[in-house]
């Protein structure tokens, strides 16, 4: 889609060094030439097709698939864009794939358009397989999932789980009702812990050299869980000399 819509074209040249590193002991590769138009045909006609069919054998192993979309306005072409991303469980890998799966370009974004162009891109997806239809927000495109519900009953698909329109959002909440829930002050330890570790490289340098890891607790604790078997090692080991002064360490350390 991409190449088809001459985004390529720009950087068409970078290929050639791109095969150079991939390939640096071939020939063939060291004197690729290939202009444009040939490399937007190849990437369309000869790349693409071959990639989707590996993602589609992945896909068909699984049991279950949740198909992803989302529309924003493409401003290089002044067209609506839906992107559709397809999560599924690689059995051979044992765990949980995301990918791109298709692009469409639409120039009105109302219900039935939205599901005129999803049902043309997962037309090769086993409907019987797709779990969930995710989009993006918690209260969009209803009337888009009210008309596929009613077109799968149709069709006598199974049904699908239905925790709103963005499960992603949906799931951030329960997490965040669960966290506030216990009296064990677990958002103020985490908020706490961003503040110790924000902007501060000296702490973030004993953080590491304690716990070994570089994935610090992030603004929104909320929704997005640190290790806290990290944050446990972090207050208990560090050396008095070494502990971050302020009244945020210092809560954090008496309710861990």
């Amino acid at each position: 889609m991409c190449g088809s819509r001459h985004y390529l074209g720009f950087d068409y040249w970078k290929f050639f060094f791109y095969f150079e590193a991939i390939f640096p002991d071939s020939q063939i590769a060291s004197s690729f030439q290939c202009g444009a138009d040939k490399i937007k045909y190849l990437t369309n006609w000869g790349i693409a097709p071959y990639i989707e069919d590996l993602l589609a054998l992945e896909m068909s192993k699984s049991l279950c698939v949740v198909v992803e979309f989302d529309e924003i306005l493409t401003k290089t072409t002044q067209e609506c864009q839906m992107d559709i991303v397809v999560r599924f469980w690689d059995t051979e890998c044992q765990r949980v794939k995301t990918h791109y799966w298709d692009s469409r370009f639409m120039a009105h974004s109302a219900h039935k358009d939205l599901l005129l162009h999803f049902n043309y891109s997962i037309a090769s997806i086993n409907s019987a397989k797709t779990l969930q239809v995710s989009m993006g927000g918690p209260t969009v495109n209803q009337k888009f999932y009210s008309k596929l519900v009613e077109q799968r009953k149709e069709i006598s698909a199974p049904g699908m789980i239905d925790i709103g329109s963005c499960g992603l959002h949906i799931l951030h909440g329960a997490f965040k009702t669960v966290l506030e829930a216990p009296c064990w002050a677990l958002k103020s330890v985490l908020e706490r812990a961003h503040t110790v570790l924000h902007d501060t490289p000296a702490h973030r340098a004993d953080y590491f050299t304690v716990t070994r890891s570089d994935q610090y607790p992030l603004l929104v604790c909320e929704t997005r869980w640190p290790n806290m078997q990290n944050l446990f090692q972090f207050s208990r080991s560090l050396p008095k000399g070494q502990q971050p002064s302020g009244t945020s360490f210092e809560a954090e350390r008496l309710v861990i």
